[in-house]
């Protein structure tokens, strides 16, 4: 018992004469020490700095390598402001029927009529013998056609016919008359009877349909 009352005695006074050993210690020992450790952080901060840039790096790295955000296939068009009018699409004029094409004007009906046709002979009456020559018999009659229709339409024919023993022929003109009346008809009459020596002439008169046809 007494020995280690002992050397718990000898353990406290070496104690206490290291704690009087830096008790009187001078403060450059302190200084000293402060400087080991700022010097120590110093050589530690450049391992810091290298690590903090090698993070960014790496970050920088990741986001170059991040592949960008593909647009949508479809966005939503953007609504416009509040207070602001869309501008509405322009109206599509409505589709205008193709015309239909123009009818056939109709077919001119005409007209219901009377075509005279006249023979004039122009052999004398009494003499049987050609009252003038057959060119100027022509020209004789498209005078008096002219004076009371203003046109003519004649055919040259030859005639023929037997008075007992006789055969007799003689020219002929046949003279086509529409749109007219009676009553011309049979004034020219008249005429070709005087100039041609007749005792008679001989007119048809045929009902028939008139047309004035102008084409398509």
């Amino acid at each position: 018992m007494k020995r280690i009352i002992s050397l718990l005695m000898i353990l406290m006074l070496t104690c206490g004469l290291l704690c009087a050993a830096k008790a009187e210690q001078p403060a450059s020992w302190m200084q000293d020490l402060e400087a080991a450790e700022t010097a120590e952080a110093a050589a530690e901060a450049p391992d810091a700095a290298w690590m903090q840039n090698l993070a960014g790096e790496v970050a920088e790295t990741a986001e170059a390598e991040q592949p960008a955000e593909q647009p949508a296939e479809e966005t939503e068009a953007e609504q416009p402001a509040e207070g602001t009018e869309t501008e509405q699409p322009a109206e599509q004029p409505a589709e205008t029927p193709a015309e239909e094409p123009a009818e056939a004007p109709a077919a001119p009906e005409g007209f219901n009529d009377v075509q005279y046709i006249m023979y004039v002979g122009t052999n004398d009456k009494d003499t049987n013998e050609p009252v003038y020559p057959e060119e100027e018999c022509m020209e004789k009659a498209k005078e008096i056609l002219i004076r009371h229709f203003g046109g003519y339409t004649i055919q040259e024919a030859r005639g023929g016919w037997i008075d007992g023993d006789n055969v007799y022929q003689e020219y002929t003109l046949v003279i086509y008359l529409s749109d007219t009346t009676p009553e011309q008809v049979h004034a020219a009459a008249d005429d070709m009877i005087e100039t041609f020596r007749q005792s008679s002439i001989l007119i048809q008169e045929n009902p028939t349909r008139t047309e004035f046809y102008a084409g398509n």
